[in-house]
């Protein structure tokens, strides 16, 4: 009962044995695949790769912003009087405090908003740049004259 069984599987391992066709991939299969394995995974790091610096350049921004209005914060608290304010005395930028230890360039520039002669507002324009001129937050902010 059980010898047409087996005899049945070994006649098919010996068909698969003597077949020579069967045995793998050739080389030029596996260079085929390697090649196109390469081009796929190209054509999709270029994305990611994007995204990344986008995310570096993001979080850049954010931290000029973060440091533009921390400054702007600083300059409204020391013009607190009458008296500091028409003298208006500018908060040193160029302070690690402010540049994030040197890595963004600051400028400041104060414009005088005039009623009657008398100074009653006072706007702060402040730029971040970096090193290389790239502009990463224009911010102005209007202080009233106390």
């Amino acid at each position: 009962m059980f010898r047409g069984i087996f005899t049945a599987k070994t006649h098919k391992k010996q068909a698969l044995n003597t077949d020579k066709k069967c045995n793998g991939y050739t080389l030029i299969e596996v260079m085929m695949s390697m090649v196109m394995f390469c081009v796929v995974s190209i054509a999709l790091s270029y994305p990611l790769i994007e995204s990344i610096s986008l995310s570096a350049d993001d979080h850049s921004i954010v931290t000029a912003n973060n440091l533009a209005k921390h400054y702007l914060r600083d300059v409204e608290a020391s013009w607190r009087t009458q008296n500091d304010f028409d003298a208006s005395a500018l908060i040193d930028s160029s302070n690690c405090t402010y540049t994030d230890g040197g890595k963004y360039n600051i400028s400041v520039t104060p414009n005088d908003i005039q009623n009657n002669g008398t100074t009653v507002l006072r706007r702060l324009n402040i730029r971040y740049t970096t090193p290389s001129g790239k502009i990463l937050t224009d911010l102005f902010y209007d202080i009233n004259r106390p």
